[in-house]
Formats: structure tokens, C-alpha cells, sequence
């Protein structure tokens, strides 16, 4: 994301106002909807936290769902959508009709893949036609670097008008896959994708870096990141500077986002995959959008979040949380100019 130094005041401002109106009985609708269209994929990620639910049985909303759901979302006042997944979602067969349907409202969305699907014409048009920002997971390979070849993405690159979509390469660091750090930076500069992701697993015992070991690695990338102009390489979170939720405050970073499963289940935030009870406010399939948010259902999960659960991974809303339950003024506007965070 192209960094500017009131990006992080527009949030927590955002934040704040969304979160008062929600927890004084005001709800209004959250900013942005992260869609699962389907827990199927077409690649197999070594660790992929999802995998159990993939090879289980790889759930998916039918065309017919996804099309009502993009209805939905447009009626009840969401204005950005970011399709994700436990599984791939330029895959799922209504992913473009349904892309398109949302664009037709005049709105435009993100994507978070694994890129194998952009060499799909279909697929690249709607893209390049209506996506704001599209973000590729880097998987380690054996017989080349990553799962996606540079010509798919340097292809998707220079198609693209006034910069859109910006173009993110993402590389999830392991006990594994430190050892691909310049390949996918080299990757990255070869293609000219916009930015760099790095960021650690986490709440993974067989796959995580160790302490000191995370804090090397990232001092490693700070000074790739000072020789590289040309891209914007987003540091990993790693030691102190890992965001901790304050413990016993209701989460008023939620107030802004809403994540949907494949089976319309509708979840606080996109950190539900190991607390599905505690995190679930409903079904939007059953219950509609409308009776969901705000209900006292969900005024009650907001305000029994687990920091410690919360803790295990690395959430980006934490700090302006934690901030904003601190409320202090000063602090939140020098917190909103210091460096990209994300």
C-alpha cells in the first residue's frame, strides 16, 4: 500500500467513530467486507493453516449465493471488498460475474492470491477492470524460485493504467523460507511489482522462526530496504515491536471490517481460524447483514475478545487499538506519523 503520513490518522479516526457508534447502540456499516467464496485450492502451501478445512471438504458459496452476497453488501453500505481466502478465490466459478457485479455498482475491490489464476484472460480483465489493489502469496518451488511464473505477473503489470491495481508480492517467513528472502526480492525487482511484503507466521510451533533468530532476519530486510529505492519493501513485525491488544477493552478495530466464509458464516475478523465459536456473529445467508451487526451478539463478542488469543498473531489494527483505548490524544497523533507500519 502507497504509504502517506495521514493514512494512519485517517484509521484510527475512522476507527473511533465507527466503534462509538457500535458500542452506543448506533451501528453503522463497516468500511470493508473480506469475502471466502471457497476453502478450494489449486496449490498446496506447505503449512497453510486452512489445510485441514481444504482437504476436509473444501466448502464453497454456490454462484448463486455469491451473486445475493455482492447484493448484500452493496445495500447494507459496504463500500470495499477484499476477496481472500482460506482457499483460492479466482477459482471459485462466480468469482468474475460476480467481480463484475460489484464494479457495476461503482466500487472496487482487492485480491489476495496465490497469481496462478491471472493467466486466465477472463480473470485478468476483470482485474485489470475494477481491482484497487491485488496482493501475490510467494510460495517457495522446486523446480523454480515460486509457483508463479514472471511473465504472468510482469504481463498483469503492464497492462495496467494510472497504476491500478498496485501490485504486491507477499512471502510469509518460516524456519523455511528465510532462505528465499533475496530470491523473492530479486523476483520482485525483475517483474516490477509496487511492493515487498514480508511477514512472519505465526501461532505455528513446526514453521515458526525462533525469537532471536526473527529479529536478525528482519534487521536483514531493514538494510535490503535502505538499498532498494526503487520498491516499497514493508518490514516484518518481530520483537518489541510486536503489536500487543490490551487485555479486558472491548475491539474496536472490528467495528470496521467483516469477514464471510464460504458457508456465509460471518466472523469478527480474519483472525477466527482457531476460534470460530467465539468469533462467529451469525449467518449471513440465514440471517441477512442487517440483523447481524450490531445485534447483542455481537456487542457481547466485542467486548470478550482474548487479548492472549489475539496475541498469538500479528494483527496491524492492534496498536490503534490499544491507543485508542488509552485515550491519549497526543500519543495517537505522533503514532500517526511514524513510519509505514504495514
Amino acid at each position: 500500500m502507497r504509504y502517506n503520513e495521514n493514512y494512519d490518522l485517517n484509521i484510527i479516526t475512522t476507527i473511533k467513530q465507527q466503534g462509538d457508534a457500535l458500542l452506543t447502540g448506533r451501528p453503522q456499516p463497516p468500511r470493508m467486507a473480506i469475502v471466502y467464496p471457497t476453502y478450494k485450492c489449486n496449490h498446496n502451501c506447505p503449512g497453510c493453516d486452512y489445510e485441514e478445512l481444504i482437504n476436509k471438504n473444501g466448502s464453497s458459496m454456490s454462484e448463486e449465493q455469491l451473486l445475493w452476497l455482492i447484493h448484500e453488501l452493496h445495500i447494507f453500505g459496504i463500500k470495499a471488498l477484499e476477496w481472500s481466502g482460506g482457499g483460492e478465490p479466482t477459482i471459485h466459478p462466480g468469482f468474475v460475474s460476480a467481480s463484475k457485479k460489484w464494479i457495476g455498482y461503482g466500487h472496487q475491490f482487492g485480491l489476495i492470491t496465490n497469481g496462478k489464476s491471472i493467466k486466465n484472460p477472463k480473470i485478468c480483465e476483470v482485474i485489470l477492470g475494477g481491482a484497487k489493489y491485488i496482493r501475490i502469496s510467494l510460495v517457495p518451488g522446486y523446480e523454480r524460485p515460486f509457483q508463479v511464473k514472471k511473465e504472468t505477473i510482469n504481463s498483469l503489470v503492464k497492462q495496467r493504467k494510472n497504476l491500478l491495481p498496485e501490485i504486491s508480492l507477499k512471502l510469509l517467513l518460516t524456519r523455511y523460507s528465510i532462505a528465499n528472502i533475496d530470491d523473492a526480492l530479486d523476483y520482485a525487482l525483475d517483474i516490477g511489482v509496487d511492493s515487498l511484503q514480508f511477514k512472519f507466521v505465526r501461532n505455528d510451533k513446526l514453521a515458526e522462526v525462533d525469537k532471536k533468530r526473527e529479529i536478525q532476519v528482519r534487521e536483514y530486510i531493514k538494510k535490503l530496504k535502505s538499498k532498494h529505492h526503487s520498491i516499497d519493501i514493508t518490514l516484518p513485525v518481530a520483537g518489541s515491536v510486536r503489536p500487543k491488544m490490551i487485555a479486558d477493552h472491548p475491539c474496536l478495530a472490528s467495528s470496521v471490517q467483516l469477514l464471510i466464509d464460504p458457508i456465509g458464516d460471518v466472523y469478527l475478523c480474519c483472525y477466527y481460524r482457531h476460534r470460530t465459536e467465539s468469533h462467529c456473529l451469525g449467518n449471513v445467508f440465514k440471517e441477512g447483514l442487517n440483523n447481524i451487526w450490531g445485534s447483542e451478539k455481537h456487542l457481547k463478542i466485542i467486548n470478550k475478545v482474548d487479548a492472549e488469543d489475539c496475541n498469538k498473531y500479528d494483527c496491524r489494527f492492534a496498536r490503534y487499538n490499544n491507543l485508542l483505548q488509552s485515550h491519549n490524544t497526543s500519543l495517537l497523533i505522533q503514532e500517526s506519523c511514524k513510519s509505514n507500519f504495514f
